[in-house]
């Protein structure tokens, strides 16, 4: 019965411990997701800039 019990104590830490690195995974990706975001927006943005100059230059 105690191993029983040291078993399902050690299976508890084992599921916080799991939870904790999917929490920290998914915070990571988040992160790497809205930097990735972040750079085709400014990249998107750069590409109408151009697109809105070259316009204004050749009367398009």
């Amino acid at each position: 019965m105690k191993n029983k019990q040291k078993l399902l104590q050690k299976m508890k830490i084992i599921q916080k411990q799991l939870r904790e690195i999917e929490r920290i995974f998914y915070y990571e990706l988040g992160v790497a997701v809205e930097k990735e975001i972040q750079a085709q927006a400014v990249t998107f943005e750069r590409v109408r800039e151009i697109y809105n100059e070259l316009k204004q230059k050749y009367g398009i």
